[in-house]
């Protein structure tokens, strides 16, 4: 396996982390393809008992098994039986209740549609995995609302959409189950995965073969920081709902080594960033040969349920083979590495049952009720107007343009219009796919038959990547309709792409119109927690004392709030937002912010002599903190004593209080600027 992100890496890594970095979600290893069969059998069975029956209402059913697949949350069986089953129910009363009144008039279905929409929309309350349910009968709402049907046809609808739903629950709850463990392997095997690649970087430079300073070193180490975050709530995920925490434990033991062996490669870094003329690359060649292999065979054995440990433990010793021979900051990386994989087969070996882990099943509480309300109001106007304005324009599968309207608007715009753009592009190059299909499949055996390649890439996708999941979905939905009322061509594929462009836009609009949320932390404040947690982490790191828990902890807080404000200004500036001078100003600082977290690294790692001085940056951390979130604050004459010992930890301290100066400047000027 090839790692190398800079050299030799195939174009589509770079493209997403160039993805990642703007808030378009790309997690390659989310691919669920175990998933993605399951459902593919759900919703073509349904589909071809429906041919085989010659009743075209049955491909409702093939709509109930594939929304209840996405309702599915994993994690343990009970917490996805009462989601489920929830989903089942509400979804086959709201269907019945909507399609009748649907029957009777538009003056009668659309209030009813606004209310149904609005309650659905609050199941958020009750966390992400009823939150998604809630979504999901909002949908079924829209859908039966453009299938009016007197009350005897409409109850024959929801008797369908019932058989459908516990067709795919007793796929997923019986027949077909997947481990709910194996997510979080595919996440764990992902950190180590990107690790190769931030290894294989140094091995680059080491060589001749790249630049110490090249600027993807910040890029992979914001992704990787992604990575690991990401394993642990997938982790996380998967324990709602277990009273026992054992597995939790050991698995968040794989992610705890990773992330151990992701703070030496950053020391690592450092130094080759800051000194790239050393003469001892060859012994961090030496120090870096065995990790490739090993980080190979930790990615293997994670996700294996009873790891072989053999190679690592040969790996560990030679680790400590090198720290034996090897003094400074490589003879203590090794030691580091080494203590950390010690601790991730201890941890695997001896995994136990949290004292704690009620938590993690705990009984609902409601989160945030006054947000979740205002949003499902927004949704449910946004979702008559929609409605409204099929109605006057006569659309064909108006449904599709509500349905786009349901799904696309998220709690605050900044979120909205990235699922806008996807749905956008999905539903556009999905209709193009479906005409394809029809024009070269046009009888309905062959098409019931393409259902299943794509209902399988539809939910493999879905968390992989928004746009390809509706690549997927706009050609599945396009056939299943035609099935259900057969004879309109290609031009159903168009109606979908139109109309959910039209509903991505509307729900974006409405976004911003309706009681927009205000971000809880606009970019200053991002910037300024950035600063404060890099030198919350800077301090410890220069206190001789401190102890390696609060160290680990800090540093992986100082990852997060950095990541944090480079992905928003990476937004901004995507979006073309004002005062460019001072986002590149922000870049600086957050460029600095990344040394310094380095350095921080490099120091406590090494054992610098030199280190001392926690209440100097304690006493930074509030200046710097008040600085950037207020440049018009006088800035106090203390600011630069103290320096004294000339260290590297101290010069990363400077480059970042010139940076911060050179931001707060930026910023006052564009505030002058507009009071002008």
């Amino acid at each position: 396996m090839s790692y190398s992100l800079t050299l030799e890496s195939p174009w589509t890594t770079r493209f997403a982390r160039w993805l990642q970095t703007r808030s378009f979600a790309f997690e390659i290893e989310r691919l669920g393809v175990a998933e993605g069969l399951r459902a593919a059998t759900a919703v073509a069975g349904m589909v071809w008992v429906s041919q085989i029956a010659h009743e075209p209402l049955f491909a409702w059913g093939a709509f109930a098994a594939f929304w209840t697949c996405l309702a599915d949350p994993g994690g343990s069986n009970r917490l996805r039986l009462q989601v489920m089953v929830a989903f089942a129910a509400v979804g086959a009363v709201v269907a019945a209740s909507i399609s009748t009144l649907a029957g009777i008039g538009v003056s009668v279905a659309a209030p009813v549609l606004f209310a149904v929409v609005l309650v659905c929309m609050q199941a958020r309350v009750f966390g992400s995995h009823f939150g998604l349910a809630g979504v999901l009968a909002a949908v079924v709402a829209v859908v039966a609302v453009d299938y009016p049907n007197p009350p005897g046809n409409a109850l024959k609808l929801a008797s369908i959409f019932l058989i459908g739903c516990l067709w795919a629950m007793a796929l997923c709850l019986v027949l077909w189950r997947v481990h709910p463990h194996r997510p979080a392997r595919r996440a764990i095997a992902a950190v180590y995965r990107d690790l190769g690649y931030m290894i294989a970087d140094l091995e680059a430079v080491c060589r001749g073969e790249a630049h110490a300073n090249d600027h993807r070193h910040a890029e992979h180490r914001r992704a990787l920081r992604a990575t690991i975050e990401r394993a642990r709530s997938t982790i996380g995920h998967i324990a709602a709902g277990h009273r026992n925490g054992a597995a939790r434990r050991g698995l968040t033991a794989w992610i705890d080594g990773g992330d151990r062996l992701f703070a030496g490669l950053i020391a690592l870094e450092y130094e080759v960033e800051e000194r790239p003329d050393q003469n001892d690359f060859p012994v961090m060649a030496d120090l870096l040969a065995p990790l490739p292999a090993l980080i190979n065979e930790l990615a293997h054995q994670a996700q294996s349920k009873n790891p072989d440990w053999s190679l690592i433990e040969d790996g560990v010793r030679q680790l400590r083979s090198f720290a034996g021979k090897t003094e400074g900051l490589y003879g203590r990386v090794a030691t580091y590495w080494a203590e950390a994989l010690q601790d991730v087969m201890a941890g695997w070996q001896n995994r136990t049952a949290w004292d704690d882990e009620k938590g993690a099943a705990a009984k609902f509480r409601l989160q945030q009720p006054a947000a979740t309300a205002r949003h499902a109001l927004r949704v449910a106007v946004a979702v008559i107007i929609a409605y409204g304005l099929s109605v006057v324009l006569r659309l064909p599968y108006s449904y599709w343009a509500t349905m786009a309207v349901v799904v696309v608007m998220q709690p605050s715009a900044t979120t909205t219009w990235p699922r806008m753009l996807e749905r956008v592009l999905g539903s556009i190059f999905g209709g193009v796919l479906a005409a394809a299909l029809w024009l070269l499949a046009p009888s309905p055996a062959v098409l019931a038959l393409v259902v299943f390649p794509l209902a399988a890439g539809c939910i493999a996708f879905r968390s992989v990547n928004y746009t390809l999941h509706v690549l997927f979905l706009t050609p599945l939905f396009v056939l299943v309709a035609d099935l259900i009322d057969p004879g309109h061509g290609t031009g159903i594929a168009m109606s979908r792409a139109l109309n959910n462009v039209l509903g991505s836009v509307l729900g974006f609009v409405a976004c911003l119109a309706f009681w927009p949320e205000q971000e809880k932390q606009p970019f200053a404040a991002k910037l300024a927690e950035a600063v404060e947690a890099n030198f919350a982490y800077a301090a410890l790191a220069a206190d001789p004392l401190a102890e390696t828990e609060a160290l680990e902890a800090a540093r992986r807080k100082a990852g997060i709030a950095t990541s944090a404000a480079e992905i928003i200004r990476e937004r901004m500036v995507l979006e073309g937002r004002r005062g460019q001078g001072r986002l590149n100003e922000a870049a600086g600082l957050l460029s600095a912010l990344r040394r310094l977290a380095g350095a921080s690294t490099a120091a406590w790692l090494s054992q610098d002599p030199s280190r001392g001085g926690a209440p100097r940056y304690r006493a930074l951390q509030q200046d710097l903190v008040f600085m950037v979130r207020d440049p018009s604050a006088p800035v106090p004459r203390s600011l630069w004593d103290g320096f004294r010992t000339g260290s590297q930890l101290e010069k990363a301290t400077l480059a970042t209080i010139r940076a911060s100066f050179a931001y707060a400047l930026a910023r006052a000027r564009m505030v002058e600027a507009k009071a002008a």
